[in-house]
C-alpha cells in the first residue's frame, strides 16, 4: 500500500510538470522558399493569335474592337467622342447627382481582364506525343520518333509501314519496330495503330475475364463480331452468352479514332469550299516575295482620345490621386490591352513571314515547279531548330493554315511535313500522265517511284491509291 501511494505521488508530480509545460508558449520561426511558375499573359495571347488563320484573325480583331474602345483600325473614319468614352467607362459622370448610387452599381469591375482567361491554349496531339515519346527513346532514335509522330493521320493511325519508317529515318527494321511499339504505349490509348482492329486491341488493358474474351474476339472472331453473331461466338469459344455480350459491349465502347480528343497538328482538312491562303509566296525578278495575308499590326492603332488621356494620366499620377479614380484605371486598362493585342498581331505576322522565307529557301524546287518529286523531307522540329523557335511555335503557326504557291495553287502546310502525302501526290501525278488504254498497275507505279528515288512496296502504293480514291488499273481500263 505504501509503495502504491508513492507511485501515485510520482505520477501526480510528473502530471503537474507536464501540464505546466503544455501550457507554456513556444515561439518558432520558419522560413520557406517556394517557387511559383507564372505565365506572361502576353505570351498566352500571342500564342492564341498565332493559331488563328486569316478568317479567324479578322473575326478576332472585330470582336476585340467591340469590347475595347481603345482599339481602332487606322482607316476607320468615325472618331470616338468624349461622351461615348464616359458612357463606356464612367457612366456615373453622366448620371444626375441623385442617381449616384444607381450609377455606381453599374460601374465595371476595377479588376483588369486577364488575357489568360481570354486566350486559352490547347495542346495539340503532336505536341503531346513529342513530350511523351521522345524522352523514352535514345538520342539516335528520336529522329525516327519524330518521323513516326508526323506520319499519323487525322484519326491517330500510323500512315507508314515499318520498312518506310526505317528507310526515311535511317534506322534498322528492329529499331523502327521498337519506335512504333513505344509510340503505341503513349496516350491516348490506341494511338499509332495501323488498322481498326489493332487500335481496339491496344485499348484493352487488364486480365479479367471480360477483357480476355474481348481480346480473343478481336483476334479470332472479328467477322462474327462485325456481323453481331453472338451465338456463333459463344459456340466458337465455348463461352456463356452473357460473357460474349459483355465482351462485345466492351469493344463497342472503345474509341475507333484515338486522335479525336486532340487538335491534331497534322490533320488535312478536305473541303469542297475553296480555302483562303494565309501565306503567299511569289517569285519575282529580285527574288522571293513573302506576303502574310490578313490583318497586320500596321492597320491597327490606339484611338486618339484614349492615347491622349493615357499620357495625361501617367504624367499626373506622381503628383495627385488622379491615377486612382475609376476613369483613369479603365483608360489605362483598355490602352494596355489594345497595345498587347497589336503586339500579338505583329508577332504573328513576323513568325509567319519567317516561316515563309524559310520554305522559299529550303523548298525552292517544289515551289518553282509545283512537282512533288522535288519536295524535300522536312519536319517541324528541324524547321524550329533552324529558325531558333520552339517547336510548339511552328506547330501553332502552321496547323490548319494554307499557303499559295507561285503557280497559284493553294496547298496545306502539311505537304511540307507529312512524308506519306508526298508519295500520295506523286502517285497522282504518275496516274495523271499514264496511257488511258494501258493503265499502270500498282507494281508498275512502284517501279516508276523507284526511278525517282522513292522506294515503296506495291502494297504501299495500293494503300495510298485508295486514300486518294483512285481506281485500280482494271477499273481505269474499263472506264
Amino acid at each position: 500500500m505504501e509503495s502504491l501511494q508513492q507511485g501515485s505521488r510520482v505520477l501526480s508530480s510528473n502530471y503537474g510538470q507536464g501540464s505546466r509545460v503544455s501550457l507554456g508558449f513556444r515561439q518558432q520561426q520558419k522560413h520557406q522558399l517556394k517557387q511559383k511558375l507564372s505565365i506572361d499573359p502576353r505570351v498566352v495571347m500571342q500564342g492564341k493569335l498565332l493559331e488563328l488563320n486569316q478568317a479567324e484573325l479578322d473575326a478576332a480583331v472585330d470582336a476585340e474592337m467591340l469590347e475595347n474602345p481603345a482599339l481602332i483600325r487606322l482607316d476607320d473614319p468615325e472618331p470616338i467622342t468624349q461622351e461615348e468614352v464616359l458612357k463606356k467607362i464612367a457612366p456615373q459622370e453622366l448620371a444626375p447627382s441623385g442617381d449616384w448610387h444607381e450609377g455606381k452599381r453599374s460601374l465595371p469591375s476595377d479588376d483588369p481582364t486577364s488575357w489568360v482567361e481570354l486566350a486559352s491554349s490547347q495542346t495539340t496531339l503532336c505536341e503531346h506525343l513529342m513530350a511523351s515519346l521522345l524522352p523514352r527513346l535514345p538520342e539516335e532514335l528520336r529522329r525516327a520518333g519524330q518521323w513516326a509522330i508526323h506520319s499519323l493521320d487525322e484519326r491517330g493511325y500510323l500512315d507508314i509501314s515499318v520498312e518506310e519508317l526505317a528507310y526515311e529515318s535511317g534506322c534498322s527494321l528492329e529499331e523502327a519496330a521498337a519506335v512504333i511499339l513505344a509510340l503505341q504505349e503513349c496516350e491516348p490509348p490506341g494511338i499509332g495503330a495501323s488498322t481498326l482492329r489493332e487500335c481496339l486491341m491496344l485499348q484493352l488493358k487488364g486480365n479479367d475475364s471480360v477483357t480476355q474474351m474481348a481480346k480473343q474476339i478481336l483476334e479470332e472472331g472479328w467477322e462474327e463480331f462485325i456481323a453481331g453473331r453472338h451465338l456463333k461466338l459463344s459456340r466458337k469459344f465455348g463461352a456463356v452468352l452473357p460473357l460474349i455480350k459483355r465482351a462485345c459491349s466492351r469493344i463497342k465502347n472503345l474509341s475507333p479514332f484515338p486522335a479525336e480528343t486532340f487538335n491534331s497538328c497534322y490533320s488535312i482538312q478536305e473541303s469542297a469550299v475553296p480555302v483562303a491562303a494565309d501565306l503567299q509566296i511569289q517569285r519575282s525578278e529580285t527574288g522571293w516575295k513573302i506576303t502574310v495575308q490578313g490583318v497586320s499590326a500596321d492597320s491597327l492603332g490606339i484611338e486618339h482620345f484614349y492615347r491622349k488621356k493615357s499620357n495625361e494620366i501617367k504624367a499626373r499620377s506622381e503628383h495627385s490621386r488622379f491615377y486612382e479614380c475609376a476613369e483613369s484605371k479603365h483608360i489605362l486598362m483598355y490602352v494596355k490591352r489594345a497595345s498587347e493585342f497589336i503586339e500579338g498581331v505583329q508577332v504573328r505576322h513576323k513568325t509567319m513571314h519567317l516561316i515563309g522565307a524559310y520554305l522559299a529557301q529550303e523548298q525552292t524546287g517544289f515551289l518553282t515547279t509545283g512537282s512533288y518529286r522535288f519536295l524535300r523531307s522536312l519536319t517541324r522540329s528541324k524547321m524550329a531548330k533552324d529558325l531558333g523557335l520552339h517547336e510548339s511555335t511552328v506547330s501553332r503557326a502552321t496547323a490548319g493554315k494554307h499557303i499559295q504557291m507561285p503557280s497559284g495553287e493553294v496547298v496545306s502546310f502539311e505537304v511540307f511535313f507529312k512524308p506519306a502525302l508526298k508519295v500520295q501526290k506523286m502517285i497522282e501525278e504518275i496516274l495523271a500522265s499514264e496511257n488511258p488504254s494501258n493503265p499502270l498497275s500498282d507494281e508498275a507505279i512502284a517501279l516508276k517511284l523507284a526511278e525517282l528515288d522513292i522506294k515503296v512496296a506495291r502494297r504501299t502504293v495500293h494503300k495510298y491509291r485508295d486514300l486518294a480514291r483512285l481506281s485500280s488499273s482494271r477499273r481505269r481500263r474499263a472506264a
